[in-house]
């Protein structure tokens, strides 16, 4: 009985570790793709090519659950109460502009565009 208890939190951990890896990828991505959105206009290929990233890594992490909630911190960007982005440098933190702006919660919903 121990051991289907201990193997079930084991299987958790990992599948908690790789959802939080996904969302540290797609937040990644949002701040990459941030860049290029200001640089490139909208046709040019690099443009659509981070679209296309962007709208993957999305669908990644919605392939394993309906929403994705985050809290936003002063620099710091959490998923399940784990730092998922950090960054410390005001003029690079997208955690600072949100939490400026007044956003303390960020949620998408499979299906968002």
């Amino acid at each position: 009985m121990l051991e289907a208890k201990e193997q079930k939190n084991i299987i958790d951990s990992q599948k908690d570790s790789s959802e939080i890896d996904c969302v540290k990828d797609l937040l990644n991505q949002i701040g990459h793709s941030s860049m290029i959105f200001r640089t490139y206009p909208r046709t040019n290929q690099i443009y659509l090519k981070s679209v296309q990233n962007l709208s993957q890594k999305f669908a990644e992490y919605f392939e394993q659950d309906e929403e994705l909630l985050l809290s936003v911190e002063q620099y710091d960007i959490l998923f399940n109460d784990q730092k998922v982005y950090s960054e410390t440098n005001p003029s690079r933190s997208m955690a600072l502009k949100l939490y400026r702006d007044g956003v303390r919660r960020l949620r998408f919903l499979r299906g968002c565009q």
